[in-house]
Order: structure tokens, then C-alpha cells, then sequence
């Protein structure tokens, strides 16, 4: 008891930074003599190892994300929308003869899908550009 009262009983509550150094501490003093007679004691010595193998489970993948994190960078959406616009364009354009040329089945599915992700894209686009370009209304005269 005298160890969870020096490190809290708060820990779910903190960020993972904080958690998982007052974790590997509160691991560590766990891990002393002491501490693992009275664990085994009260047959809590295999739910210790559990919460030993988590944590060290845990800090290999906040490591591996670190890691991978520093590594790749990613290009922004600006710097290619022109192409990607152009081969977009391109793509539909392609679609769209392609259904004028030989109308079938298909086709009309495949651009029946396309048209509903259109909408569930450009909805929330024109929804905010309509609501940057609205004017301010003017309040009622008294």
C-alpha cells in the first residue's frame, strides 16, 4: 500500500507522457524484493507481470511511432490540388465518354457511386465556402 500511495492512484487520468514514466516507475519500485513477496502474497504476482508486459508493450509502440513520425513526411494536399485536379478531371471526363459512347449497366452504377461521393465531399465545401462568403446581416432598425 505504501507504494501506490507514494505514486497515486490518479494515473488513468494523465497523459500518456506522464503516465508511462510514473508507470515504469511505479514498475520499478514494484520490482523490488520486497514488493514482489508481498505481490506474490496477495497472488497478484501474475496481474503485476500483465501490467508490466502492457507497459512495456505500450512504450515499444510509442517509440516505434516516434520513430516513424520522424522519418516520414508527408506532402500537403496545396502543393499538389493542381494535379490532382487536372487527373481528376481527366478521370471523369474519361467516365463520362465512356457512359455517352456504350451506356451500360455498369457504367451507370460506377458513375451513380461516383456522383453520391461527389455530394458527401462537395456538400461540406460549398457549406463552408457559402458561410465565409455570406455577408453579415445588418441588425433590425429600432
Amino acid at each position: 500500500m505504501e507504494i501506490i500511495a507514494l505514486h497515486g492512484n490518479t494515473l488513468h487520468r494523465l497523459g500518456y507522457n506522464q503516465q508511462s514514466g510514473k508507470m515504469t516507475a511505479l514498475i520499478a519500485d514494484l520490482e523490488k524484493p520486497a514488493a514482489t513477496a508481498d505481490l506474490t502474497a496477495l497472488n497478484l504476482l501474475p496481474l503485476f507481470n500483465q501490467m508490466s508486459a502492457a507497459q512495456a508493450a505500450f512504450e515499444e509502440l510509442a517509440a516505434q511511432k516516434a520513430a516513424t513520425e520522424g522519418v516520414i513526411t508527408l506532402p500537403t494536399l496545396a502543393e499538389h490540388r493542381p494535379e490532382l485536379e487536372r487527373q481528376l478531371n481527366l478521370l471523369l471526363a474519361a467516365i463520362d465518354e465512356w457512359h455517352d459512347l456504350a451506356p451500360t449497366p455498369a457504367s451507370i452504377a460506377a458513375i451513380g457511386q461516383l456522383d453520391e461521393i461527389i455530394v458527401q465531399i462537395a456538400t461540406p465545401a460549398l457549406s463552408r465556402r457559402t458561410k465565409s462568403e455570406r455577408a453579415p446581416t445588418p441588425a433590425p432598425a429600432p
